[in-house]
């Protein structure tokens, strides 16, 4: 998963019949709880260039040349929450479902919930 420094919105569209891997939903329920993927960002180079993007992005912002690294991490971390909008379209019938509100709570949790029903004749 991507996100932009600058302050477009993004937006995934998840169809259950694309959950492969479980890991998938896990990920899926972390961003919704948390706002980010664990260990998403752990090469340093990685780091290093967001941290680049952020303060080129950010240059004219009074004083974000203040800011330490820490604090342009997670103002980072702050705009990918507020820029990251998860859709996710899943079938109500059958057991996996139901195993996966179970295992993943934050899918009923941190989510709002339309259900669609059958069209009426």
């Amino acid at each position: 998963m991507s996100c932009g420094v600058d302050e477009k919105q993004t937006v995934f569209l998840l169809s259950d019949t694309q959950i492969i891997l479980e890991a998938f939903l896990e990920d899926v329920n972390n961003v919704l709880n948390n706002g980010e993927i664990p260990n998403l960002y752990s090469a340093p180079e990685d780091i290093m260039n967001i941290m680049d993007n952020m303060r080129e992005v950010n240059k004219n912002v009074p004083g974000f040349k203040n800011f330490g690294d820490n604090e342009i991490w997670l103002d980072f971390l702050n705009k990918c929450k507020q820029n990251v909008h998860i859709v996710l379209a899943m079938s109500p019938i059958g057991d996996d479902f139901k195993r996966r509100l179970r295992m993943f709570p934050s899918l009923v949790n941190c989510c709002a919930i339309d259900w669609f029903l059958g069209w009426p004749q």
